[in-house]
């Protein structure tokens, strides 16, 4: 195979040429590389946690975090009910789990979809006995 027909299967195209650059060529003479600084980030791992759900070792694992009318709506698990859902307007005594759906010892209703329609929480979730069905809060 030719030179030619190897830089055309390397690149795929005719019209464009594999070469190696030098470690620092921009591949344009006198042009420099740039490099700009990065902004400043904060760990979050050093922020408070705001509430402890699953006391213990334990993770609560919130998941689908939904906003309606300025308060969060999510699923999590406090290490008793299973994963339920729970709301929260960003204070430790406005942080709670709405219902246990699912009364079953340690068994959770898992909502998901959580979707804000016009100012109304829908989700989906199962209550142990009709499996997965559409609900409302």
């Amino acid at each position: 195979m030719s030179k030619k027909n190897r830089q055309k299967r390397r690149s795929g195209s005719p019209n464009l040429r594999l070469t190696r650059k030098r470690r620092g060529d921009t591949g344009r003479p006198g042009i420099a590389r740039q490099y700009e600084s990065l902004e400043k980030r904060q760990l979050l791992a050093g922020l408070p946690t705001l509430f402890d759900l699953a006391t213990g070792a334990g993770a609560s694992n919130p998941r689908n975090l939904t906003n309606v009318n300025n308060i969060v709506f999510f699923s999590a698990s406090d290490g008793t009910n299973g994963a339920e859902l729970w709301r929260s307007d960003g204070t430790t005594g406005g942080t709670f789990m709405i219902r246990n759906i699912n009364t079953a010892p340690g068994a959770g209703s898992y909502p998901y979809n959580l979707t804000n329609a016009n100012g109304t929480l829908l989700f989906i979730a199962n209550n142990g006995t009709n499996g997965n069905e559409l609900w409302r809060s």
